[in-house]
């Protein structure tokens, strides 16, 4: 026996330049069956992109530069969700960043039940925060 209904529930990262309008119009489109509903139960456009060309960012550069002068500066796209989504209605430059040099074993256990990180990349990110607060 068929099933008459299907239900299904999505978690989508909606990409740059997208909205959840866009996100919504464009499911509609690839499912192209007027009787399938599509519906928002909650839902946020992506933040707007951060400057790079301020004196912002060019602090946070100063601070990485110092602090770990073997990494590169450069702006990357951050696809999670993070609470700094909120201060961009305050701010053109919001900056989503963790100064801390992380092992493999650390990056995998972000979130997880024995979430830790070393002494020493605890300090280091201090030096950072430090430097940071310092020289703005």
């Amino acid at each position: 026996m068929l099933a008459t209904r299907a239900r299904a529930h999505l978690n989508i990262r909606i990409a740059l330049g997208e909205t959840v309008q866009s996100t919504v119009d464009r499911l509609r489109r690839v499912v192209g069956d007027p009787s399938v509903e599509v519906r928002v139960l909650s839902g946020n456009d992506p933040s707007p992109v951060s400057r790079t060309d301020n004196e912002a960012y060019a602090a946070l550069g100063a601070a990485v530069r110092a602090v770990y002068p073997e990494a590169a500066v450069a702006p990357y796209l951050m696809v999670q969700a993070s609470d700094a989504r909120h201060f961009a209605q305050i701010s053109d430059s919001v900056y989503r960043f963790m100064p801390f040099d992380l092992s493999r074993g650390e990056l995998d256990a972000l979130h997880a039940a024995d979430e830790r990180i070393s002494v020493a990349a605890l300090h280091r990110g201090a030096v950072f925060f430090r430097h940071l607060v310092r020289h703005l």
